[in-house]
């Protein structure tokens, strides 16, 4: 059993990171675990939220490294629709407050789940349909803090509802988007950061 390594005070400390998550991944896949680790940390992000867990990468990357940056009061929130999912995030065993939802964010009611929390950020990699993509968004951006930020994975020309979702509910004069293309990807993937202008 792997020996874990905590500060004075209290935190993970960062090669404890690099042990818990399986970085063995296409090179797509690193870029975006190291880009919302690199988030968490230059963010110092206490409360975020993660919908779409599928194999778990994402959720991994974003439990642990709030744990290194925020200690055990972290909250993250997993949702996704599968059990098969669900399940997966369960046995991660992250040192945090770590909340998993198995549901329909088209009936989740965020208000009741977050319980008076907002959210530092919120990454979105769920249901890619138009209204699947623009429920999600409408939905977490009301409890994004006004630094909160929020990052929609599949922002490209080949999933153009994902696009319309990100437009349609942005108004881009007063928020600032960032685009990030996953390297060694050939489909093309990428992700925008969406962050109120300052």
């Amino acid at each position: 059993m792997h020996n874990l390594m905590k500060t004075p005070d209290g935190f993970w400390d960062i090669p404890e990171l690099f042990y818990h998550i399986n970085f063995n991944r296409s090179a797509g896949s690193k870029t975006t675990g190291l880009m919302l680790s690199s988030l968490v940390f230059s963010n110092d992000v206490q409360v975020a939220l993660d919908i779409g867990i599928f194999n778990g990468f994402t959720t991994q990357c974003l439990g642990w490294s709030m744990a290194c940056n925020a200690g055990p009061d972290a909250t993250l929130f997993s949702i996704d629709i599968g059990e098969v999912c669900c399940k997966i995030a369960r046995d991660f065993s992250i040192p945090i407050d770590h909340r998993i939802i198995c549901a329909d964010t088209m009936t989740l009611d965020f208000e009741k789940l977050l319980d008076g929390k907002m959210l530092d950020l919120a990454f979105i990699d769920g249901n890619h349909s138009y209204p699947g993509e623009y429920n999600d968004i409408a939905k977490v951006k009301p409890f994004l803090k006004d630094s909160g930020i929020m990052v929609v994975h599949d922002y490209n020309y080949g999933l153009p509802e994902v696009m319309r979702a990100v437009a349609d509910n942005f108004d881009f004069s007063k928020y600032d988007k960032f685009i990030i293309k996953e390297r060694g990807n050939s489909a093309d993937i990428q992700s925008v950061i969406i962050q109120k202008k300052s």
